[in-house]
């Protein structure tokens, strides 16, 4: 086949072969020991969430890798077209030509004369556009050698910078040093910024109560990556961004469209333990997300207010997930999330009514309502009758004042008033009148998940006092609010090793537990039955992290 007819099919066929390959050479899961996660706790907590356990880095790769594949504007759409139409044209030429007869020798005599003389070379005749193609595939591959160098040369000293564009052309830092650099090449430098396209500073088990308490700050690092325009995935753990950096001088002075010089362009941001207390209005412009993940700590450390218009135009976004806020009073307008898949709101303290259209969301699928006690009334949820797969409200102040045309009982364990720190909670709930009541869609939609709404789940035996008076609960229990010294003190019992024995504080001598970090939280003593059922399981069946026998024979490891 033609070199010409090589390099159709490969870009049209062998490219995405070679992509898919990669990234299941690259991606790692571990899907025996999700298994076993699976068989322990419920399918829609956070232990089975697949994209949240396994490796962000790996996550990242083949996320973009794949998108790429993606038709993602009419410029990409037409060329790929067009490629594959001259791959199709260059293919049936070469199948008529093989179909075509060899014709026999010319026989003597003028009856063959008027035969076709076939032509004895292989090789095509010269063209004077010929000069003009090579001279193009030339230019090609010095521009694609020097972007990769430029690229890779700006985004050296960025080691955050989990994975980055190809430019040759580089927006200049707005910290960068033209005139006084000691190397030959402004782009060593630091004269110019990263292309960054993924963002990952992550630390998922703090091993230190300090390193919890008082993480890095990360508000640098965001706006220098950030400034070039190019991040589309940004994922913080653990590290500190009371708020999302302004936008840069250096995209006023250019006059560029902000929108293709700042982060607007971001597909993922997962911000959990960040102490963000708000997010600002501009962040509305974040139009092409798709990802939105904020987990906050406590009544300081967590979001405050967000815009009202946040999500007016997020048409993308296909999955909220808001934990841990329990000073936010007041949630966007949802009409915006026209493709959103799905939600989850947990430990939403003062939150006491859901935006009324939410019953827009008709392709919600997944509908989490956790540990949010002050929340009255939910919209009519008949618009999601046939999308909806997973629905779970527990527990909060519908589920006992009457919402659901059950009788009203405001003193119910359903009604979840344990979990604010409110006295004051029984004024604050009141038995609804019959006009705020579900409607018969609701009501209809909550029968098809009568296992999930308002379970009434047995109570947990009464916490223990701490020293100081304050109630002690397991450590790695994120839906009570543990006092900071017994945290601290779990964190200094564990030392940072998973998966040893520790004792419980206040539970006495019976009181055991395990070492674990759950929910990207510090390794801590946890006393979670499932959580230590599922280490010995997995010990067993001699799935996930290597046991160590020096800490963990109390679960089954054995040197062998």
């Amino acid at each position: 086949m033609p070199l010409t007819r090589s390099s159709d099919l490969l870009v049209a066929v062998g490219f995405p072969v070679i992509v898919l390959g990669y990234c299941l050479a690259t991606f790692e899961y571990d899907r025996e020991s999700m298994r076993l996660t699976a068989e322990l706790f419920d399918p829609w907590s956070f232990q089975c969430a697949a994209r949240m356990q396994a490796d962000p880095l790996q996550t990242a790769i083949v996320y973009k890798s794949l998108d790429g594949l993606r038709l993602q504007s009419v410029t990409v759409c037409l060329a790929r077209i067009g490629n594959n139409l001259t791959l199709l044209f260059g293919l049936y030429r070469l199948m008529e030509r093989l179909r075509r007869p060899q014709l026999p020798a010319a026989a003597p005599g003028p009856s063959r004369e008027y035969q076709r003389t076939v032509k004895t070379s292989i090789y095509p005749r010269k063209h004077p556009l010929a000069g003009l193609f090579v001279a193009l595939a030339l230019g090609t591959v010095v521009f694609v050698t020097e972007s990769v160098r430029h690229s890779q040369q700006a985004c050296a000293s960025q080691p955050l910078c989990a994975m980055h564009a190809h430019r040759w052309w580089l927006s200049r830092s707005s910290s960068g040093d033209f005139s006084g650099s000691n190397t030959s090449d402004p782009v060593q430098s630091g004269a110019y910024n990263c292309p960054c396209r993924v963002l990952i500073d992550v630390d998922l088990a703090p091993s230190t109560y300090s390193a919890w308490s008082d993480p890095p700050d990360a508000t640098a690092a965001v706006a220098e990556l950030a400034a070039s325009g190019d991040l589309e995935i940004l994922q913080l753990v653990n590290r500190r961004l009371p708020e999302l950096p302004e936008m840069l001088p250096f995209a006023l002075a250019n006059g560029s469209d902000w929108l293709t010089r700042y982060p607007l362009s971001c597909f993922s941001s997962a911000l959990v333990y960040t102490h963000t207390t708000s997010l600002p209005s501009w962040a509305a412009e974040f139009t092409e997300l798709q990802f939105l993940h904020i987990e906050g700590k406590s009544q300081s450390l967590s979001l405050a207010t967000l815009p009202q218009e946040l999500f007016a135009s997020m048409t993308h976004l296909t999955f909220v997930h808001l934990g841990v806020h329990p000073t936010l009073r007041e949630l966007p307008a949802f009409g915006g999330l026209t493709n959103l898949r799905s939600m989850t709101l947990v430990v939403m303290s003062e939150l006491r009514q859901l935006p009324s259209d939410l019953t827009e969301l008709h392709s919600l699928e997944t509908f989490l309502l956790l540990m949010s006690p002050l929340v009255e009334t939910i919209p009519d949820l008949s618009g999601m009758k046939e999308s909806l797969n997973v629905l779970v409200i527990e527990p909060t102040a519908l589920c006992c004042n009457g919402f659901r045309g059950t009788d009203c009982d405001l003193s119910s364990a359903v009604c979840g008033t344990g979990l604010t720190q409110s006295d004051s909670i029984g004024e604050l709930l009141e038995c609804l009148p019959t006009e705020r009541q579900a409607t018969s869609g609701t009501l209809e939609v909550f029968a098809a998940f009568e296992t999930s709404i308002c379970a009434n789940r047995s109570p947990p035996p009464p916490p223990p006092q701490s020293a100081n008076g304050s109630e002690s609960v397991n450590a790695g229990d994120s839906s009570q609010t543990v006092p900071e010294d017994i945290l601290e003190r779990s964190i200094l019992q564990c030392a940072g090793v998973q998966y040893r024995e520790c004792k419980l504080e206040g539970m006495g001598p019976s009181g055991s537990g395990m070492c674990s970090s759950e929910l990207f939280r510090p390794t801590s003593c946890t006393g979670n039955p499932d959580a230590i059922e599922l280490r010995r399981r997995q010990i067993a069946a001699r799935v996930g992290p290597s046991c160590n026998p020096d800490y963990e024979t109390w679960l089954g490891c054995t040197a062998s």
